[in-house]
């Protein structure tokens, strides 16, 4: 397969909701079986030509929570570090007071890229960070975090 047909291949994949390796998780084979794949491909770049990916080959816009992991427990007496991270559907990134974290028990815990907290009271919560592009439009990513 030419490396433009697997680019606009994987574009067009996130571009319709893929992420990660779950894209293709579903076993079929990704390689051509004719020679009407690369066309078929480039009629797809014709609906995904304004789909910009980042520089890990991620459809823009994104956000995510790197730290802490979806699922984790931390210990009460302890600071909680976050760090989170998003990009506009131009993939510029969302830095500062444009991404707000909060939590669901108590609101608003933090701002920007890196920060930390320490959690008064035991128990499950829902983490959310929410970015917001120059635009207006808001991206959200959420993690669920228990303190014991």
């Amino acid at each position: 397969m030419q490396q433009s047909t697997l680019t606009r291949l994987v574009v067009l994949a996130l571009a319709l909701g893929g992420c990660g390796s779950d894209a293709f998780s579903s076993g079929a084979d990704a390689s051509p079986k004719s020679d009407s794949s690369a066309a078929d491909a480039n009629a797809a770049d014709a609906n995904v030509q304004d789909a910009v990916v980042d520089d890990a080959g991620r459809a823009c816009p994104w956000a995510e929570i790197s730290h802490p992991g979806n699922g984790e427990t931390r210990s009460i007496v302890d600071e909680v570090p976050f760090t989170g991270s998003a990009r506009e559907a131009n993939c510029v990134p969302i830095s500062g007071g444009s991404l707000v974290w909060t939590e669901s028990l108590a609101g608003k815990i933090g701002t920007g890229e890196n920060f930390a907290h320490r959690f008064m009271l035991p128990g499950t919560r829902t983490i959310t960070l929410t970015a917001t592009e120059g635009n207006g439009n808001t991206l959200k990513a959420t993690i669920t975090l228990t303190m014991n």
